[in-house]
This record gives C-alpha cells, structure tokens and sequence, in this order.
C-alpha cells in the first residue's frame, strides 16, 4: 500500500504475533538513500545518468549488512545502525529518487530475497507480493484515505505532504 497506510504497524504486530522476523523494506531503501546524502551524492530529480551511476557505484562498494535487533531485520552501515537519521525530511525526499533506478532495485531485492535465512518473515513492502516473493502464500495490500495518511505522517513528525507526487513516485 501507499505511505502511511498503516503496512508498518499491521506488519510488526503480525510479526510479533506469529514469532517471525520483521522486515522493513522502505528502511531499506531509507538507508541507502541516508548513506548517499551522507556521502555527498545528488539525490533529488531530475537524476543525470552520472548521478545514478554515482550512487550505483556507492552501492556497490559500501559494506551494508542485514542484523537483526529485537525480531526485526535492520540494514547496518560499515556497522553502524542508521535507525533514526533515515526517518528524517531529507532523507524521505531522496528514497523514491534512488529507489527509481533500476540497479539499485535489483540489489534490494535481493537482498530481501536473502533475508529468508533469517526464518520466517514478515516483509512489508510495496513490492513484496509481485517482485520479492511472488509466490509468497499470504499478500495483503493495504489503502487508506489521503486525510488519514496525512494525519499519520504529521504525527510522526514528518512536514511534508504525501500527496498525488508521491504515491505516483512510489506507484
């Protein structure tokens, strides 16, 4: 489903309840969007082919690897755990940015594709269900109205709006 319609919440609670492991695919995402900011990479439209092979490249080369802390799957940095810096504005205006080039994709997907040596999993992603684990037995897609989605995002602190740009972004 789109931002703030209520995948993060319903993935946990299923995750705690069936015992598995959780996966945020968005933070995923987040993470590598916060480490090319980090690094100084351009991360915002319209991307030249040298920005996207800019941060193709960086991908390529950090050492980025999945822990899990307290039944959910985190992606650490050269070691470190990035959990609050990839929540912020910046970094929630550069994912749909990086999470649009292909070879950064592919990478993410499988990447989760290797979380399944973690056990059973419970992945929340807009992807999950047609692209990671088309064969997945249980799919949900979750929707809620705009105003909702907006009120959830505002009380998480977030100031922008999610908006038609966004979830076509996204979509």
């Amino acid at each position: 489903g789109p931002s703030a319609s209520g995948k993060g919440t319903l993935s946990r609670r299923l995750a705690a309840e069936f015992g598995c492991v959780y996966v945020d695919t968005g933070a995923m995402y987040r993470t590598l969007a916060w480490w090319a900011l980090q690094t100084g990479l351009r991360c915002q439209k319209p991307m030249s082919d040298a920005d996207e092979l800019a941060i193709v490249r960086l991908m390529r080369r950090w050492k980025a690897e999945v822990r899990v802390i307290d039944g959910q799957a985190w992606l650490h940095v050269n070691g470190y755990l990035p959990a609050t810096e990839i929540r912020s504005d910046r970094v929630e205006r550069a994912v749909p940015v990086v999470a649009q080039i292909t070879k950064v994709r592919d990478w993410m997907v499988a990447r989760q594709r290797d979380c399944t040596v973690l056990g059973p999993l419970v992945m929340e992603g807009r992807d999950i269900g047609t692209e990671v684990f088309p064969l997945a037995p249980v799919k949900f897609f979750l929707e809620a109205d705009e105003a909702v989605r907006q009120a959830r995002l505002s009380g998480r602190g977030n100031t922008e709006s999610i908006g038609a740009t966004r979830d076509a972004m996204d979509a």
